[in-house]
């Protein structure tokens, strides 16, 4: 029982060393896209009245060893005169038994162009630094079994961190009340991040982001800026793919919200449906404060093994300029 236990650990590693030459989709994922829309597509930097903290958390499977874990924090602000907005963004995301870390700090920055009245096109460009690094002490090697559990091991060629630059560009084309298409590539250098010296190339990653705003009459509680929207975010990194298709209900000052991941239609490696979560949302404002949770029931061959997923946003506004803007108007997309 002894030597099956180091011989999981023995994978484990392997999984998690020699996983950065193999898995293409290695990002953090945050079920609250619009809290963290500065991370799927740079344009949307900025797009708030004048200034936004956001703060998000999020414990994905829980009931599982080595769950994954998600921290991430961003201020972003927009300069009217300039057309312009500029962020940061701060993100950790734990992962695996052996405790897998990465760390970013990324700087953002969005430029507005007007097209006519009601239209217009946001371009916008990130750069970053990511770190990343686990528990060599966790991890049994093969060399320390084959010399009766010894209590280190003699292994020198694996690195315990690395760091790596990382930029991103994206758009968004979007009418100032109805609806927005936006396109995003993240890792366009194509950093190498493994922990060997071997090749490691992590792959761009391509995001399609959509919205459709359908206002209503008269929303709960006779409320007249009531509407329906309905979203999708797309993402695609080499042989991996991901649809999440959503809609909220939105009456101020509550929004509620339902989300599917997954492709029904393609078959993972494993020739099973290609289904993840379901995910349920609620949330509301009060003043320029925004709280919203999110619970992700599993819908995989995991399901009721998981424990699900939790997630947590935290929103603090600045309160609206005086003047009335002229120059810009914000994407109509939801706030979390």
């Amino acid at each position: 029982m002894v030597v099956m236990n180091k011989i999981h650990r023995l994978f484990l590693l392997f999984v998690l060393v020699f996983g950065g030459i193999t898995a293409r989709a290695q990002d953090p994922q945050f079920g609250h896209f619009y809290s963290n829309s500065m991370l799927y597509n740079p344009a949307f930097t900025g797009n708030v009245d004048l200034g936004r903290f956001a703060l998000s958390y999020r414990n994905q499977w829980p009931g599982i060893p080595g769950n994954f874990v998600s921290y991430a924090a961003s201020y972003e602000h927009y300069f009217d005169e300039a057309s312009s907005g500029v962020g940061i963004q701060f993100v950790s995301d734990r992962a695996g038994s052996g405790g897998m870390t990465t760390n970013s700090a990324n700087a953002m920055y969005s430029y507005q162009i007007r097209i006519n009245r009601q239209l217009a096109l946001l371009t916008g460009i990130k750069a970053g630094m990511h770190s990343r690094f686990y528990d060599f002490s966790k991890f049994t090697f093969a060399d320390q079994i084959a010399r009766d559990n010894a209590p280190e091991s003699t292994v020198e060629e694996f690195r315990e961190r690395i760091n790596y630059p990382n930029f991103g560009t994206g758009l968004v084309f979007y009418h100032q009340e109805k609806y927005w298409f936006g396109l995003s590539l993240d890792h366009i250098n194509q950093p190498q991040n493994g922990f060997q010296d071997e090749t490691s190339q992590l792959d761009v990653r391509t995001a399609l982001q959509a919205g459709w705003n359908f206002p209503l009459n008269k929303g709960y509680g006779g409320h007249s800026n009531s509407k329906i929207t309905v979203a999708a975010l797309y993402k695609a990194q080499r042989k991996w793919d991901q649809l999440d298709l959503g809609m909220y209900y939105r009456t101020d000052p509550y929004m509620v919200g339902i989300w599917y991941r997954g492709l029904p239609f393609k078959s993972n490696e494993s020739s099973a449906a290609n289904v993840d979560a379901m995910m349920l949302l609620m949330g509301f404002k009060v003043d320029r404060i925004a709280f919203a949770y999110s619970y992700d029931l599993t819908l995989s061959a995991l399901a009721g093994n998981t424990g699900g997923s939790h997630e947590i946003s935290i929103i603090l506004e600045y309160p609206k300029p005086k003047r009335r803007r002229k120059r810009f108007f914000r994407v109509p997309c939801p706030k979390f």
